[in-house]
Order: C-alpha cells, then structure tokens, then sequence
C-alpha cells in the first residue's frame, strides 16, 4: 500500500474527518481570513489617522483572536480525544460513554 497519498493526520486506513471537524477547519480559515481583513483595514486607518476606527477594529481583532484561540484549543482537544479513542481500539478496548463502570452494572 501506497502511502503517499495518507495526510499526517491519517494515521488509520479509511480514516475521515468528522462533519464536525470540517467545520471547524471552515470557520477558523473564515476568522483567519477575517482577522487578516482587520489588520489591514486597521493599518489604513492608522494611515488614515482615524483613532475612532483603529480603536473600534484593535476591539474586533482581539475579540476574532479569542475566538481563534478557542477554536484551536477545542480542535487540539478533539484531536487529543480521537487519539486516545484510536489508542483504546487499539488495545481492544472500545471506548465508552460509561467508562470502566460496566461491571457495577451487572
């Protein structure tokens, strides 16, 4: 088998990314993106010296920062949980939503 064509994060044949972390990926290229539109927009107003502006678009930057933070905190958590998961799978253990409780059950 070939594996040229298996991205890093692949590390398991038939591997998918989740609907969810597609559209993760799509709204921190789209914050990206914006980010990137409100430092340039901030530079022309600085040129501009329009104060009111650069003030109102430093508050949006920060507050597209956080955002970004966010996201990329709960894509590494994410990521963190499927590798464990993988692990688990690995080892024969599926992972469960009731933990290692089961046998209190019975």
């Amino acid at each position: 088998m070939s594996i040229s064509g298996i991205g890093a994060n692949q590390a398991a044949e038939g591997w998918k990314p989740s609907p969810q972390a597609s559209s993760t990926n799509a709204r921190l290229q789209a914050l990206e993106r914006e980010l990137q539109e409100l430092k340039t927009e901030k530079q022309k107003a600085i040129q501009r010296k329009d104060q009111d502006n650069v003030k109102k678009l430093e508050k949006r930057i920060e507050e597209i920062e956080k955002q970004l933070q966010e996201l990329q905190r709960k894509k590494a958590d994410a990521a963190e949980s499927a590798q464990t998961d993988a692990q688990e799978r690995e080892r024969g253990r599926a992972p469960s939503l009731y933990g290692d409780y089961l046998d209190e059950l019975v």
